[in-house]
């Protein structure tokens, strides 16, 4: 008997999702725990595991679809079965375009599942790369988007971005040695010669937002109504790095203390002192939160994430 798969509710307040990637294709076996699809919250990355076995006999969604929470994405049949064409037509999802100018409701988001476009390609998927590529790549400046990663199954490691290095140093190179040779014989306009119009600014672009990316969007106009304000000290971290270095050696191969842990541990600690600067105002009184809770910010291909420790 043919089973229906359906977008999951991964969270409390989830009310759609984005799928980004199909792991099964059409015809391929499925067994019950496998990998079917990769689903983009507000929140996270996850994968959606098949609770039936047989075979994948339609895909009802598109990559790149936004799909709301109960709403069909594929159909799962026994080896062999046939399932009326009426069954996996009438469950597919009408693809629609946002508007690009849609109208302003502040009181209700309505889903709207998206096409995603024909020419889609890897790129929108997390780049993989090594994290000392990654580091190479921020220090000069280098988008890993344009680079072919010659690691296993196309990660981008430290030769590919040395290489991307040395190609973009003789562009520059060609171009200074050009730009030499034409200097000087350029001949300026007299000013009363000179054009006084005015040059037209570039239109506006509306660059779609990935379901996590809106996220992180909403998350940070919210932040700016708290109070902001900034203390600075210098310290002597010399006593703390050498206890870092004495605690580390007491872990596993793979794990150490960052120095990031001992900073969320000194403020987490600076908050239970003064308690009314873990506060806030709710009409006429203070409330003193009795719970610490510190946000680490910490960055991902995708965008930029809020850990939060409690």
């Amino acid at each position: 008997m043919a089973e229906t798969v359906t977008m999951p509710k991964l969270g409390f307040d989830m009310a759609e999702g984005t799928l980004i990637r199909w792991v099964k294709t059409e015809g391929e076996s499925v067994n019950k725990g496998d990998i079917l699809a990769e689903i983009e919250t507000d929140k996270a990355t996850v994968e959606v595991e098949s609770s039936f076995g047989g075979v994948m006999y339609r895909r009802l969604v598109e990559q790149g679809a936004i799909v709301p929470v109960g709403t069909p994405i594929a159909i799962i049949a026994a080896p062999g079965e046939r399932v009326a064409d009426e069954a996996g037509e009438s469950q597919k999802i009408e693809h629609k375009t946002a508007s690009a100018n849609p109208e302003p409701d502040d009181n209700k988001i309505s889903p709207v599942v998206k096409e995603s476009a024909t020419n889609q390609s890897e790129s929108d998927e997390r780049i993989k790369a090594s994290p000392l590529a990654k580091r190479i790549a921020g220090e000069f400046g280098v988008s890993l988007a344009g680079i072919t990663g010659s690691g296993p199954g196309g990660r981008i490691v430290k030769k590919d971005i040395e290489k991307a290095v040395s190609e973009i140093g003789q562009a520059r190179e060609t171009l200074t040695k050009a730009a030499s040779e034409v200097k000087g014989e350029i001949n300026p306009l007299p000013i009363s010669e000179s054009w006084t119009g005015t040059i037209p600014a570039r239109p506006d672009e509306r660059a779609p937002l990935t379901k996590l990316r809106a996220a992180i969007a909403r998350r940070m106009v919210d932040s700016k109504d708290a109070p902001h304000f900034y203390i600075t000290h210098e310290y002597d971290m010399a006593p703390l790095m050498k206890l870092r270095k004495e605690m580390n050696e007491f872990l596993p191969d793979g794990e150490r203390f960052s120095v990031n842990d001992f900073i969320v541990k000194a403020v987490a600690l600076t908050l239970r002192q003064f308690p009314n600067v873990n506060a806030s105002f709710s009409g006429d009184a203070i409330i003193r939160h009795g719970a610490v809770n510190i946000g680490v910010a910490v960055a991902l291909d995708s965008g930029l994430m809020t850990v939060v420790s409690r």
